[in-house]
C-alpha cells in the first residue's frame, strides 16, 4: 500500500472516530436530556376528516378533542382498538389520532378506522433503536411525538388534545369535562399504581400537590390519561415535546408546556370521581394451528385473518421448511413465496435481525447471518431461527 493511500486510510478512520466520539457526547451532553440525537422517522398512513357518522347531530361549534392513542402490533392490537374505537364513536366532534410504533402502516387499523365512521389519523413512526437498548425501555413515546406534531401542524386551535393508550377504559362524560380546557386540565385515573388511583391533590378548587404511589423526582405526579391540553396553548409555548426517558414521559411533557399548578383546571367534581381506568389486558401468547385437514373448510379463511392480525405463528413444519430454504441460499421473497404457496399464507411478513436483540435491524433483499452481539464466544456459529409471534418469520442473528 502506497504512503498516500495509507494517509488517506488513517485519516477515514480518524475522521470516523471523530464523529462517533461527538455524536456521543451530543447524546449525553446536549441541552434535553431524552430527545434523540437524529431524526425520527414518521410516517403519514391515511386520514380522513368528516362528521361522525354515528351521531345524528353534531353542534360544529364545540371544541374538537384529538384523541392521541399509540399502539403496536401484538395478538390484542385489533381487539383493543376496536373496543375503545366503538368508545369513541359514542362521542361528538372526536378526531381519533392512531399512532404505530412501527416502520409501517398495519392494514388492519387502517381497515377499523375506516370501517368506524370517526374523523381519524392514522400515523406511523417506530422507536428509535438507541432506546431500544435502555434498561427501562420508554415505550410510545416515539408514536406520540409523531402525533403531537401532527396536532401542532393541524390541530384547531379551539381543539383539546388528550393521550389515551389502547387499554384504558373511559367513562364518556369525562370528554364533555375535557372539551372546554383553555390551558391544562386535570382529573384522577383509577387502576394504577400503588394507591390504585393517581389525582392531583385539590385545595381551594385549585392543585397543591399530587397524590400517587411513584413520585420519583416529577413535578407533575400524573398518568398520561390523567389531563387534557387546549392545542392554543400548546401552539404559543416555545418547544413543546415528551422525553424519551421510561418513567418521566408526562412530568417532561407539562414541564415543556411552562406549566404552573396554578394554571391547572380542575376537573371530574373537583377530583373527587374517577372516569378513567388505566386497565391492562393479559397478555396472548400466539397459538399454532394444524390446518392439514382443513384446507376446504372456513377454518382455513379464518386462520388467514387471525394471521393477518398478528395472531397467529407458523408450525414446525414451517419452520423447517424455512430454515431449509434459507440453508439453499433463497432470498426471503423466494423462500416466503414458496411457502405462500404452500401453505397459503397471506400477507406474511419476513422479519430478519441481523445482530441479535441489542443491535437488530431489519433487512429484507438477502438472508445476512451473524452471530449475536450478545455472546461474542458464539463467534461462527450457526444462527438461531425463530417465529415471531407478531407477523410471520423471524431469523434471529
Amino acid at each position: 500500500m502506497s504512503r498516500q493511500k495509507r494517509v488517506i486510510m488513517a485519516v477515514i478512520i480518524f475522521g470516523s472516530f471523530i464523529y462517533i466520539v461527538l455524536t456521543q457526547a451530543v447524546h449525553i451532553l446536549g441541552g434535553a436530556p431524552g430527545e434523540p440525537v437524529h431524526p425520527e422517522i414518521r410516517k403519514f398512513c391515511s386520514s380522513a376528516s368528516r362528521k361522525n357518522v354515528n351521531i345524528e347531530y353534531e353542534d360544529s361549534n364545540l371544541p374538537v378533542i384529538y384523541v392521541v392513542t399509540p399502539t403496536y402490533r401484538r395478538p390484542e392490537m385489533v381487539a383493543e382498538l376496536t373496543r375503545l374505537g366503538q368508545t369513541l364513536t359514542m362521542v361528538k366532534r372526536i378526531h381519533w389520532i392512531v399512532a404505530e410504533d412501527s416502520h409501517t402502516c398495519s392494514p388492519p387499523i387502517t381497515s377499523l378506522l375506516d370501517r368506524l365512521g370517526l374523523s381519524y389519523t392514522h400515523l406511523a413512526s417506530p422507536m428509535p433503536e438507541v432506546y431500544r437498548r435502555e434498561k427501562y425501555v420508554p415505550r410510545g413515546v416515539s408514536n406520540r411525538r409523531a402525533a403531537l406534531q401532527w396536532v401542532q401542524e393541524n390541530g384547531e386551535d379551539t381543539g383539546v388534545l388528550y393521550f389515551l393508550d389502547d387499554d384504558n377504559a373511559i367513562d364518556i362524560r369525562l370528554f364533555n369535562e375535557m372539551r372546554l380546557t383553555q390551558t391544562v386540565s386535570m382529573w384522577p385515573v383509577g387502576l394504577i399504581g400503588e394507591y390504585t388511583v393517581s389525582s392531583p391533590v385539590v385545595k381551594g378548587n385549585q392543585v397543591v400537590g399530587f397524590y400517587d404511589g411513584w413520585p420519583a423526582g416529577r413535578k407533575f405526579q400524573v398518568d398520561m390519561a390523567g389531563f387534557a391540553v387546549n392545542i392554543g396553548y400548546l401552539k404559543k409555548q416555545k418547544k413543546v415535546t415528551m422525553p424519551y426517558i421510561a418513567g418521566h414521559e408526562e412530568d417532561g411533557f407539562l414541564k415543556s408546556l411552562n406549566l404552573n399548578l396554578k394554571d391547572i383546571e380542575v376537573k371530574a367534581d373537583g377530583c373527587t370521581n374517577i372516569l378513567v381506568w388505566h386497565t391492562r389486558t393479559a397478555k396472548n401468547p400466539s397459538r399454532t394451528l394444524r390446518l392439514a385437514h382443513h384446507q376446504a373448510t372456513n377454518i382455513k379463511p379464518l386462520t388467514d385473518n387471525m394471521r393477518k392480525m398478528g395472531r397467529l405463528t407458523m408450525s414446525a413444519e414451517q419452520r423447517t421448511n424455512l430454515k431449509f430454504l434459507v440453508q439453499l441460499g433463497k432470498t426471503p421473497s423466494e423462500a416466503l413465496g414458496m411457502l405462500q404457496k404452500v401453505y397459503g399464507m397471506r400477507q406474511c411478513h419476513a422479519h430478519v435481525f441481523l445482530s441479535g436483540a441489542r443491535g437488530s435491524k431489519r433487512a429484507g433483499r438477502t438472508w445476512k447471518m451473524t452471530p449475536g452481539v450478545e455472546d461474542p464466544q458464539r463467534a461462527g456459529m450457526r444462527p438461531m431461527l425463530s417465529v415471531s409471534s407478531r407477523w410471520c418469520v423471524t431469523i434471529v442473528g
